[in-house]
């Protein structure tokens, strides 16, 4: 189980074959995680995942809430973890901070983890999840997910690492977690931050590639 493997604001990559993949396994870690009583804020880096990662829930029955932009992130999960049950919250990650400095201690009684849909496509935004994370007294960890369909992984961190998942990979079911994944995807991040002069807001990671990026590979 992989909550009992996390401790406070420990970090977790959650890698997975596919997409169609990726979208069961973090359907099944959000059940896991509500039934062992943690809430779940989940981030999303672009508006088109967020939607379907709601849509995904909404078919599947598991509650969930959707964070307006405009919340106060540091304030909200303050008061979420004294509700009396757990649940899954929904979030972008453009409202979040450069940096937290101040810690905020967890004392409430309902533990929380944090889920990242994707890696975003520079390193900088996932910094600012885990900062966050941190500050803000997470206490079941930061998870997280993505697959060899992300353009992230398919366009720049080679094909050694499809290799490696691929090998790796008994279960299509189950994800592939090894820090040498995780150094290829910052990696993957420091290379596209080389070929950005400037960020453009895109709905989608494939919009996001295409107004982003000076050339190709």
């Amino acid at each position: 189980m992989w909550l009992r493997r996390l401790r406070r604001a420990e970090v977790s990559d959650a890698i997975w074959l596919t997409r169609s993949a990726q979208w069961h396994g973090i359907q099944e870690e959000l059940r896991e995680a509500l039934i062992t009583g943690a809430s779940v804020l989940v981030f999303a880096h672009f508006q088109s995942a967020l939607d379907d990662l709601q849509r995904l829930l909404a078919s599947n029955m598991l509650q969930h809430e959707v964070l307006d932009a405009r919340v106060d992130l540091s304030a909200f999960v303050s008061r979420m973890t004294y509700r009396s049950r757990p649940i899954i919250y929904l979030a972008l990650s453009e409202g979040l901070e450069a940096s937290y400095a101040e810690p905020f201690i967890q004392t409430a009684h309902m533990p929380l983890a944090v889920f990242v849909i994707d890696h975003y496509p520079l390193e900088d935004r996932d910094r600012r999840i885990l900062s966050f994370a941190r500050a803000r007294g997470v206490d079941r960890g930061v998870r997280f997910h993505s697959s060899l369909d992300d353009p992230l992984l398919k366009l720049f961190a080679g094909e050694n690492v499809a290799d490696f998942i691929q090998r790796h990979s008994r279960d299509e079911r189950k994800p592939v977690e090894a820090m040498t994944l995780v150094s290829s995807i910052r990696a993957a991040q420091r290379k596209i931050f080389n070929q950005t002069p400037g960020t453009r807001k895109a709905r989608s990671v494939e919009d996001w590639f295409r107004h982003n990026l000076l050339t190709g590979k």
